[in-house]
């Protein structure tokens, strides 16, 4: 289409439309020698008719004189209105992934917060309620932090610092009392206690229901015992109690961070009880690696098991339900 045709074209269609204003249009008016100066770019806004599709064609051309006549050269492209649709349609896409990713995400958060909501998690399995073998004679009792004697848990800090704060100090973490007191005494805390026949606590774990990546999970962040009743199956079965709790809740797995150099919890936990270093662990990101002094492990519930390959991650890792 030559110059003189886009120009009666048009010229049609601007009669039709009255189309006026800001936008130089090729048959509103006779061009002036004015408009066409050395390299300017003007933008031309023409209706036409394609298969009955009224299609707003934006184009630039350059001016470049040849015996005092415009000659324009064709920069821009023509979009057709199927590109649009297609654009639509892969904004309502990803509108609908994310709708879906959010519901996946509040599922998420309900059965935590299902979770947190419980009285006292053993109430499900009576049988765990006591330990009595290897000379022990012991009962076990769960409850959250806000209902559980200020005393228990002062003790509870007490043994983690007498257990823990060299452990910690030979890390890139060192020993903060003050935010491990904080930590310690968080109203999202769960603690579970072995007590003695005089109901003194003598074992403790401290654990959470949250999400890691998405992921509902049971963070266990302590498990100590004082040492008089060390090596008598009592730490594996206070981590056995804490993978049925997991699962009766409908949490994907049981996850906790262990120092590198502690040799017997790593061990413990990697050998006895088949943990495995979780994929958010620094030597599997790739975040830190060897340089990091610790790992994350974790091992999956029946119900994790059974749910794998259906999980929805989250944009980033921690807790999103408090």
């Amino acid at each position: 289409m030559n110059v003189a045709q886009l120009d009666s074209a048009d010229s049609e269609r601007s009669k039709e439309k009255g189309r006026a204003g800001a936008v130089i249009n090729a048959a509103s008016r006779p061009w002036r020698q004015s408009d066409l100066q050395r390299n300017k770019t003007v933008a031309i806004s023409i209706d036409c008719f394609i298969s009955h599709d009224t299609i707003l064609i934006t184009r630039q051309w350059q001016q470049q004189h040849r015996d005092n006549r415009g000659v324009f050269l064709l920069r821009g492209a023509i979009r057709h209105s199927g590109k649009m649709g297609r654009k639509s349609n892969r904004a309502k896409e990803k509108k609908a992934r994310r709708q879906e990713e959010r519901a996946a995400m509040d599922a998420v958060c309900a059965k935590v917060d299902a979770a947190n909501k419980l009285d006292d998690p053993l109430t499900a399995f009576p049988a765990f309620k006591k330990y009595d073998r290897n000379g022990l004679n012991l009962q076990i009792e769960c409850k959250r932090v806000t209902t559980l004697n200020p005393l228990s848990v002062e003790w509870a800090f007490e043994l983690t610092r007498a257990n823990m704060q060299t452990l910690y100090e030979q890390s890139e973490w060192g020993w903060k009392e003050r935010e491990k007191r904080e930590e310690m005494n968080d109203e999202r805390a769960w603690y579970l206690l072995a007590r003695d026949g005089d109901s003194a606590p003598v074992a403790f774990s401290h654990f959470r229901f949250d999400v890691e990546c998405g992921e509902e999970v049971l963070y266990c962040y302590e498990v100590q015992l004082e040492s008089r009743v060390r090596r008598k199956g009592l730490g594996k079965f206070l981590i056995q109690i804490l993978q049925l709790i997991a699962n009766s809740t409908q949490m994907k797995k049981v996850m906790l961070t262990v120092f590198k150099h502690n040799h017997g919890a790593y061990q413990f936990f990697r050998d006895a009880l088949q943990f495995e270093i979780d994929e958010t662990s620094p030597s599997m990101s790739g975040c830190c690696g060897d340089d990091c002094s610790y790992e994350i492990l974790s091992r999956r519930t029946k119900h994790g098991e059974a749910s794998a390959g259906h999980t929805h991650g989250g944009g980033h890792c921690g807790g999103c339900c408090h």
